[in-house]
């Protein structure tokens, strides 16, 4: 049986709709879907800042406690069978559509949910960020993979998620052109997916959101860790805890083309190879 099938899911759809009535929210939602560190949660913050910079004139960005509380249901869709479907505390979301999210692969079904917002990033930067959270950054770890055989055993992965999604979804944001304009690139993405918006509102939610304003709200609140802050999130999705030093911190980086000196040239000739022989070696940064 599908996973689409199953009644919990179809009984958390359902609770997500009552509640979108409850709040004078569009009926249908939108889903959030990439791979792990390609701009999930910047569009999170994006998408999110501006719901309450329309409905509630805020100035400043969410903190991640926050942005968890108001946009709760992760690991979509099988976080809905888990969990069942978590309302959003702490936000106004009138006239704008709930989020889901999660980083599975988009699926046909999900048209009957809403509309898909599809984020990627250059794969070996994804990976590379990637190999920090799931393996440098942590207390404990399973693995101490080195990071090009990291890589490279992910890239294949990277790439069917890429494959699945990048032609379904309704609206498609690349990291690097986000980098470049990301006032415009958002704009793009939200009308493709009817989000209604003043554009200087959103001018505004995307300045709140930037990587300097989030690095300064980790640092007033305690949260340079990000998701990984939080440890009730940990115990919910089995997470361990990062490591309590300086350079250890969600907002690691950023920066495009970090492959250029975090992988060995030869591991950047073989993943160049592995995406040149399915057609994607432009997607190299």
């Amino acid at each position: 049986m599908s996973i689409y099938d199953d009644t919990r899911y179809r009984a958390a759809i359902a609770a997500m709709r009552a509640c979108a009535a409850d709040n004078h929210s569009a009926p249908a939602c939108i889903i959030l879907c990439g791979y792990p560190k390609s701009g999930n949660t910047l569009a999170r913050f994006v998408y999110h800042n501006l719901i309450r910079a329309t409905n509630a004139a805020a100035a400043e960005t969410l903190t991640y406690t926050q942005l968890n509380a108001a946009n709760p249901n992760h690991g979509f869709p099988h976080g809905l069978i888990d969990a069942g479907f978590k309302a959003p505390a702490g936000i106004d979301h009138r006239g704008f559509a709930l989020l889901l999210h999660g980083h599975h692969a988009w699926s046909p079904e999900w048209r009957e949910v809403g509309s898909t917002l599809f984020v990627y990033r250059d794969p070996l930067d994804a990976l590379i960020g990637t190999w920090y959270a799931t393996v440098d950054f942590p207390m404990r770890s399973d693995s101490r993979e080195p990071i090009d055989e990291f890589v490279l055993r992910n890239l294949p992965g990277w790439i069917d998620l890429y494959a699945r999604s990048i032609d379904g979804a309704d609206a498609v944001l690349r990291y690097e052109a986000i980098m470049q304009e990301d006032a415009a690139e958002f704009s793009g993405a939200f009308a493709r997916l009817g989000v209604q918006f003043s554009p200087s509102i959103l001018t505004r939610a995307v300045e709140m959101s930037r990587f300097d304003r989030i690095r300064d709200m980790e640092d007033r609140h305690g949260e340079r860790h990000g998701h990984r802050a939080n440890a009730e999130h940990n115990q919910r999705f089995g997470l361990p805890g990062w490591r309590d030093e300086a350079t250890v911190r969600f907002t690691r980086s950023g920066k495009c083309g970090q492959w250029r000196w975090e992988l060995r040239p030869q591991t950047v000739d073989c993943a160049r190879a592995i995406l040149d022989a399915e057609g994607l070696s432009g997607l190299l940064n």
